[in-house]
C-alpha cells in the first residue's frame, strides 16, 4: 500500500519519497520514488474523488504546522478565548474577519462553526497554500481553516472542502455524499482496514455527523487520529484531532473532548 504524505502533493509535481508498510507492519519501510499529484488549480476541474483526497492531503500536511508551533509560540488560548463550560477549555467561535472563507462568505460569518480548544494549546498560522487565501471565494480545492495545537499533546484542525465538488445536491447532507465507510475509505487514503479501530454515525441537533477513530503507526499527521465530518450550507467540513504515540497518553483526553465539542 503506498502513502501519501506531505505539503509536497499540494504544489507543483515532482519526485519525493513515499513510505510503503510491510503486510506485518515491521519497522522495516519500503521507500518508492513516484511522481507527486498536483491538484487543479482555481480554473480546473476538481472530481470529487479528488476533493476527498485533498482533504486527506491536508491532514497529512500537519508537520509543517507542528514546524511553525514550535518556530515562533503564540499565546495560549486560555490568555484570550472565553472559558468553556468544560474545564481546562476555551469556546472557540471564529468571527466574520477570522480566515479567508469567512471574510469572502463561503462560510456564513454568522453561523459557522465552534468547538472547543485545551486551554494551554496555541494557534498555529495557516500559509496561504492551504488557506485558500488565494483562490477565495472561488477555490476548487480543500483548504485548512484553522489549527491548535500543543508540542506535548497533539494537535486539532479543521479542513474544508466546497459541497459543489462533492455532490451536485444543493444543501446535501453528509450521507447525500456517500456512506460512513465510502467516506473513510476517501478520507483515510493511507488506511488499511485494521487501522480503523471505530465509526460512528450521529444526528446533533438534526444534522448528521460521520465520526471515525483510526490508528496507524506511520501516519504522518500522528499515529492517533479522531476525525468528525459533516456537511453545512456550501461546504463540507472535516475536524481532526491527532497525536504522535508519545503525545497520546497526555493528550488524549483533551484531543477527544475537542471532537466532541466540535459543531457546524
Amino acid at each position: 500500500m503506498v502513502c501519501t504524505v506531505g505539503i509536497e502533493a499540494l504544489q507543483a509535481p515532482a519526485c519525493y519519497k513515499l513510505r510503503r508498510r510491510t503486510p506485518f507492519r515491521s519497522s522495516k519501510d519500503r521507500c518508492l520514488t513516484v511522481q507527486a499529484v498536483k491538484l487543479p488549480s482555481v480554473d480546473e476541474p476538481v472530481s470529487r474523488r479528488q476533493a476527498l483526497q485533498g482533504l486527506a492531503m491536508l491532514a497529512a500536511s500537519g508537520a509543517i504546522s507542528q514546524q511553525a508551533l514550535a518556530a515562533g509560540k503564540s499565546a495560549e488560548v486560555g490568555s484570550y478565548l472565553p472559558a468553556a463550560g468544560t474545564a481546562g477549555f476555551s469556546d472557540f467561535k471564529p468571527d466574520k474577519s477570522k480566515t479567508p472563507a469567512l471574510r469572502s462568505g463561503v462560510i456564513n460569518g454568522s453561523d459557522s462553526y465552534s468547538f472547543e480548544v485545551p486551554s494551554n494549546y496555541r494557534e498555529v498560522g495557516v500559509a496561504n497554500i492551504q488557506s485558500g487565501n488565494f483562490c477565495m471565494p472561488n477555490c476548487a480545492e480543500p483548504w485548512t481553516e484553522v489549527v491548535f495545537a500543543d508540542d506535548k499533546e497533539g494537535k486539532i484542525q479543521l479542513l474544508v472542502a466546497p459541497l459543489q465538488k462533492l455532490t451536485p445536491k444543493a444543501n446535501a447532507t453528509i450521507k447525500d455524499i456517500g456512506t460512513i465507510e465510502s467516506l473513510v475509505q476517501s478520507f483515510g487514503t493511507n488506511l488499511e482496514d485494521e487501522d480503523v479501530l471505530a465509526k460512528n454515525v450521529m444526528d446533533i441537533n438534526g444534522r448528521t455527523y460521520y465520526e471515525y477513530e483510526s490508528y496507524a503507526p506511520y501516519g504522518t499527521n500522528g499515529s492517533h487520529q479522531l476525525s468528525r465530518a459533516t456537511t453545512k450550507g456550501k461546504c463540507a467540513f472535516l475536524f481532526v484531532s491527532s497525536a504522535s504515540d508519545k503525545q497520546w497518553p497526555k493528550g488524549e483526553k483533551h484531543l477527544r473532548q475537542a471532537l466532541e465539542s466540535f459543531r457546524v
